[in-house]
C-alpha cells in the first residue's frame, strides 16, 4: 500500500508553480513568433476560418455556453453573420480593441 500512495505522491508533486516560481524563467523557455507569424495572428478572422474550424470539431460534449457543436453546424448559415459580429466574436474583438485605443 505504501509503494502506491508513494508513486502517486510523487507523480502528482508540484514540481514548479508558475505562480510561486520564476515567470521570467519560464518565459524564456517557451518559442517566440516571429514578425511574419505575428502580422498573420492579427489578421482578422474570416467567415471561412470559421466554417472550416466548426466543421473541424468533432461531436463532443458542448462547450461553456452548453450549446453542443452539433446545432452550430446545422444553424451555421442562420448563425455565422451574427456571430461573427457579436462582440465576443474573436473577428470583432480586434477591431473593438483597435477602437479602444
Amino acid at each position: 500500500m505504501n509503494g502506491i500512495r508513494s508513486f502517486y505522491e510523487d507523480l502528482y508533486e508540484s514540481k514548479f508553480c508558475l505562480i510561486t516560481g520564476d515567470l521570467q524563467a519560464f518565459y524564456r523557455n517557451c518559442p517566440k513568433l516571429d514578425e511574419e507569424q505575428k502580422k498573420l495572428m492579427d489578421q482578422e478572422i474570416t467567415l471561412e476560418e470559421l466554417t472550416l474550424a466548426l466543421h473541424s470539431c468533432k461531436m463532443s460534449a458542448p462547450g461553456s455556453d452548453g450549446v453542443p457543436y452539433l446545432v452550430y453546424k446545422k444553424l451555421w448559415k442562420i448563425l455565422l453573420k451574427p456571430l461573427k459580429h457579436s462582440p465576443s466574436s474573436p473577428c470583432s474583438q480586434k477591431k473593438a480593441k483597435n477602437e479602444d485605443i
